[in-house]
């Protein structure tokens, strides 16, 4: 049977390549490539709405970071816990806010300097599962497996329970 280009091929792809911060842009999320450069621009620019779209939270990974979040705002010694938490409600904050702090802060930290995607492995037409190394000029480069998924014609990252699982 001869394989045609719109059959999608569940083998992971090795071939690496880079994207530089420098081609970070606000530049939509029609390709999960396109997605991450996205994605690494709302964090430099700390781009609060454009974060928020380029992930998608399931409800269940959902519950479980608004109970982990709160276990540590309830856990703080700070005596300033209640006013950050009345912070966190009147300014709106949620999961997303939640996922794009630390990612400010640690570029804020360590620089970060690109992505490198090791591998990619597509197990349906609608998604795309990528091993991802966020460079740093002052830290070793971070590894994670991002999922991504396509709805209706828009590419973002899926936050489950099994990324939870794996970052923590």
């Amino acid at each position: 049977r001869p394989e045609t280009n719109n059959t999608v091929s569940p083998n992971p792809q090795s071939k690496v390549s880079e994207l530089l911060r420098d081609s970070w842009a606000d530049a939509g999320f029609a390709t999960p490539e396109t997605a991450l450069r996205t994605r690494g621009w709302a964090v430099l620019n700390g781009d609060r709405e454009r974060f928020k779209e380029s992930v998608y939270v399931t409800d269940d990974a959902r519950k479980i970071l608004e109970d982990m979040f709160l276990k540590m705002a309830e856990a703080s010694n700070d005596p300033n816990k209640a006013q950050y938490i009345q912070e966190i409600l009147n300014n709106n904050y949620g999961v997303e806010d939640a996922i794009l702090m630390p990612l400010m802060a640690l570029n804020r930290d360590k620089n970060f300097t690109g992505y490198r995607i090791l591998s990619q492995q597509s197990p349906s037409e609608n998604e795309m599962v990528l091993q991802v190394e966020t460079t740093m000029a002052a830290a070793p480069a971070n590894k994670e497996t991002l999922k991504f998924q396509n709805f209706d014609g828009n590419w973002k990252v899926v936050i489950d329970e099994d990324c939870i699982k794996a970052a923590h």
